[in-house]
């Protein structure tokens, strides 16, 4: 049966082990791109390389006298040796002579005198020491052999070659990049400060963030080059320019002026920064771990917790506002909100919102990596819609469009939990106020008659930096004032802490689970016994008995770690 030896390029050991990246390789790239003319991906080169060298010793093997050199094996004066190490030269043994080492014992040397280049170099033969040379493959049955195609091969072993790249490109000063595309210097158009300024005036006058196609409908470049030379060229000067910022993706870019940015966008508000973090070592009541997921704050999720969620059908997904997004006028992203916009390595996607009951159309911002959006503040208000409304986001066919409308009502009033400052220190009071959208009772806070006190205050609370059961204790005092049992709800103590701070619910529930002073009465009510501010629970078996409380009403629910699967 004949036989032939398995091509080494289609083997993880050479890709991994052998390769070597040559100045051969980086002059076919080069040939490359000046014969087409095109940029090209990274992924792209990878492959060029190893088809190069797969081609390399396909050639070689080709040479039916011609033997893979292996430092075991004798060669003789005149034999013809294929190196795989060396690209795959092949080279004619012109002279055999004793090796003269004895810390390997007896072996060879043989004189390589390669083919198209002057001089020779000389090898070890008859060399049995172990060497990874020697371990090329064996010989295998034709028949029985199937070789991987070259995107196989890429898709398998391209790594090392993607490494070697990565490091030679940007030594060599003809390669120029722009993020993962490659493209010659010398091929690159002219864009001078005149097509800057022009670009940015573009953009100024459309008000929206330009791909680069329609930025290059106006700014003429040097019409000598491919198209992907022109786009290769500018975005690499606006990268380049402080004026201008990539709010796409590398592959897909869509440029914008930083100056036509708002501030929310540039950093995140300090209204949003949280003062007291989730850690998914909370141990809660499952009541309470219930009522956070109604909440559906943004800070309660996990960084290690489930991948993105899918889309429902309708098409819609719905936040309860709080008081934080309401005065910053954003919106939580939470995994499911996240699941309406494009997915990839954005850090901002420029959005257009829609109006639902007007179809009024608008600019605004998803900051993905800072769990919000922005955008929604004079709709907001122009809808009065309250800390504690439920807010619908809607899909369209344009991934970069969303509709926004709360449920519409008849006008309904409700007696609203409204804080105001009070002796230099935040109270709240029930007041009468008027709404049209679906609201959460509990979650309700009405809008502060004077808000720059109220500011003024939430700043000082913040700069105290008190731990988050001192937070409680300012605040659960003034909402039992409010009822006629004495009892707060959970979800409305999360919406009161969420004034001067900002937190999710998980902490919170957490810390009345915690402390003995707080009993859960049931429908998610807590009672609170001032004798007991001292006293604490320290395991899941104690929050569940509450062996510290006087009350005959104390429900005994579940204690679960937030996070577990329990």
């Amino acid at each position: 049966m004949a036989v032939r030896r398995r091509a080494q390029t289609q083997t993880e050991a050479y890709w991994r082990r052998d390769f070597r990246l040559r100045p051969e390789d980086l002059e076919s790239i080069y040939d490359l791109m000046l014969d087409d003319g095109r940029p090209r991906l990274l992924d792209d080169l990878v492959c060029e390389v190893m088809e190069r060298h797969c081609r390399r010793e396909a050639q070689a093997r080709l040479s039916a006298e011609a033997q893979l050199y292996r430092p075991r094996e004798h060669y003789a004066a005149g034999q013809e040796i294929v190196f795989p190490n060396l690209d795959y030269a092949t080279g004619k043994v012109v002279a055999v002579r004793p090796g003269l080492n004895p810390r390997y014992g007896e072996f060879s040397v043989i004189t390589i005198a390669f083919q198209g280049r002057e001089g020779t170099q000389d090898f070890a033969a008859e060399f049995k020491q172990p060497h990874p040379l020697n371990e090329l493959n064996e010989e295998a049955p034709a028949a029985e052999e199937g070789e991987l195609s070259l995107a196989e091969l890429c898709q398998r072993y391209g790594e090392p070659v993607r490494q070697a790249l990565v490091e030679a490109l940007p030594e060599n000063p003809e390669f120029v990049p722009y993020d993962s595309q490659w493209f010659l210097r010398g091929l690159l158009p002219e864009v001078h400060v005149g097509h800057l300024n022009l670009a940015e005036a573009v953009i100024d006058v459309a008000g929206h963030p330009l791909g680069t196609a329609e930025i290059l409908q106006q700014v003429e470049l040097p019409a000598a080059g491919k198209p992907q030379a022109r786009a290769f060229a500018l975005n690499l000067a606006l990268q380049g320019d402080g004026r201008f910022d990539n709010v796409g993706t590398a592959a897909g870019p869509r440029w914008f002026l930083y100056n036509l940015e708002p501030p929310a966008v540039a950093s995140k508000p300090d209204r949003l920064q949280p003062d007291f973090h989730t850690t998914g070592r909370e141990l809660a009541h499952r009541e309470s771990l219930e009522i956070a997921q109604e909440i559906g704050d943004e800070l309660d999720e996990l960084a290690a917790a489930a991948p993105a969620a899918q889309l429902p059908e309708s098409g819609k997904i719905s936040f309860v506002l709080n008081y934080p997004h309401k005065q910053s006028g954003t919106l939580p992203l939470t995994r499911q909100i996240l699941a309406l916009f494009p997915s990839g390595e954005y850090t901002r996607i420029p959005v257009h919102f829609v109006d639902g009951r007007t179809d009024a159309r608008w600019m605004g911002w998803i900051l993905p990596q800072e769990g919000y959006g922005w955008g929604l503040g004079e709709w907001y208000e122009r809808e009065e819609v309250p800390a504690g409304a439920t807010v619908d986001l809607l899909l369209t066919k344009d991934p970069y469009t969303v509709v926004v409308r709360c449920e519409a009502r008849s006008r309904r009033t409700e007696w609203a939990r409204v804080p105001r400052v009070e002796n230099n220190r935040l109270v709240f009071e029930i007041r009468k106020r008027a709404y049209t959208c679906r609201y959460d009772r509990n979650l309700l806070v009405g809008e502060p008659t004077d808000r720059p006190r109220l500011d003024e205050l939430q700043q000082y609370y913040r700069a105290q930096r008190l731990h988050l059961f001192q937070a409680i204790m300012s605040v659960f005092p003034e909402l039992v004032k409010l009822g006629s049992q004495g009892f707060v709800h959970a979800k409305a103590l999360y919406a009161a802490l969420n004034v001067p701070w900002r937190t999710g619910a998980i902490p919170v529930f957490a810390e009345l689970a915690r402390h003995a002073c707080f009993d859960p009465v049931g429908d998610g009510n807590w009672a609170f016994d001032e004798s007991l501010v001292d006293a604490e629970y320290t395991t899941p078996e104690e929050m569940e008995a509450r062996p510290s409380s006087r009350r005959v009403d104390v429900i005994h629910d579940r204690v679960l770690r937030y996070g577990s699967l329990a």
